[in-house]
């Protein structure tokens, strides 16, 4: 068996730049959408901030806390499921990814729970969740 030759290589293909460029070119090509337009920066970081808690409900004296803060993307997502699944799938779609699984399971296990008990928090996890914004209609 010939032994392997360690200073032969194999010629490499000449780098291709014409995507690079072209792209170049249609990025100086662009019209500003205004004079004053300032592209805006988004982050997938999370706010350094402490996360602030509210007190949605107790059950038999047990609190059941959620975050105060606003999730957006989860409202779109909320919107999405209200306007193609209707609103009864969107409340109960809110409930399980707002909540926690211990809050939402102790939710679940009331014998009796009343539909307007169910109603007031949900009503709180939409305005929470919402900012006050009307919940979608489906």
């Amino acid at each position: 068996m010939p032994a392997a030759n360690p200073t032969r290589t194999r010629a490499k293909a000449p780098a291709r730049k014409t995507a690079a460029r072209k792209s170049a070119a249609k990025r100086q090509n662009i019209e500003p959408l205004a004079a004053d337009f300032e592209p805006i920066e988004l982050s997938t970081e999370a706010d350094s901030n402490e996360e602030q808690l509210v007190h949605l409900f107790s059950v038999d004296g047990k609190a059941y806390y959620v975050s105060a803060a606003q999730d957006i993307g989860l409202a779109l997502r909320y919107v999405k499921v209200a306007t193609t699944k209707g609103e009864n799938l969107a409340i109960l779609w809110l409930l399980e990814n707002v909540l926690t699984p211990e809050a939402f399971e102790a939710l679940t296990a009331i014998p009796r729970l009343k539909p307007e008990s169910l109603a007031k928090v949900a009503a709180a996890v939409q305005k929470l969740l919402l900012g006050g914004m009307e919940a979608p209609k489906a």
